[in-house]
């Protein structure tokens, strides 16, 4: 395997462990810092906005706009470490280009637009792009990234290291990582908000530090 895929892999696992790292202790200071807010309008988001402070919210966006962008430079450096066919590890990689781009769009737009807009005071149509908003269009761009796009990636990566005697847990936690997210997808479109909190944030999140940790140490036997 070349050099420059093995030393580039490295570098992007390291990265979406550290953005998922970092992820869970901005929630943490969520948590700590500030009630949990729950969607009741645009008027009662703009109070909490107000009185909260948002600096760990924009810290969780701006790390999974992060891992949004490392994680198919992961994948295609995966890609590179198979011998023989590459069909299923290619449609795997198309697909978690597709993640990339709704879930990166999603986390962009709130840490500009939506943060310009709420400085200013410009409150107008908001609500139709805010992730506090669990039905506005932009959430549900990103839940099709975190659903959809990811669990199809995932179990095409499962399919091509299944069978491979190095990657046991990398694999494992690539099927892990798809059912969860095509699990919290029926949630989601179901309206149960338990099935998907808890496929999303444990099962896929579970999953995806999994992969990135297993992922270094593949690596390093190549």
């Amino acid at each position: 395997m070349k050099t420059i895929a093995v030393k580039t892999g490295k570098i992007s696992a390291w990265i979406t462990a550290l953005s998922f790292f970092i992820w869970i202790l901005a929630f943490i200071l969520i948590a700590v810092s500030s009630p949990l807010f729950y969607w009741s309008g645009l008027e009662d988001y703009i109070q909490f906005h107000g009185e909260s402070s948002q600096f760990p919210a924009y810290l969780a966006k701006g790390f999974m706009l992060l891992f949004a962008l490392s994680y198919p430079v992961l994948l295609l450096s995966l890609q590179e470490s198979l011998s023989g066919d590459r069909f299923y590890c290619r449609i795997g990689w198309a697909f978690a280009l597709l993640f990339s781009l709704s879930t990166s769009l999603h986390y962009f737009v709130q840490i500009s637009a939506m943060r310009f807009a709420m400085e200013a005071g410009t409150y107008e149509g908001l609500e139709h792009f805010l992730q506090a908003n669990p039905t506005s269009f932009l959430s549900s761009v990103n839940m099709l990234g975190w659903t959809l796009m990811l669990g199809i990636s995932s179990l095409f990566m499962w399919a091509a290291f299944r069978g491979r005697k190095k990657g046991r847990i990398l694999k494992n936690a690539f099927l892990l990582c798809g059912i969860s997210c095509l699990l919290a997808a029926v949630g989601y479109l179901a309206q149960y908000d338990p099935l998907t909190f808890v496929c999303i944030n444990i099962g896929s999140g579970g999953a995806l530090m999994a992969i990135s940790l297993s992922s270094i140490r593949y690596f390093n036997y190549l």
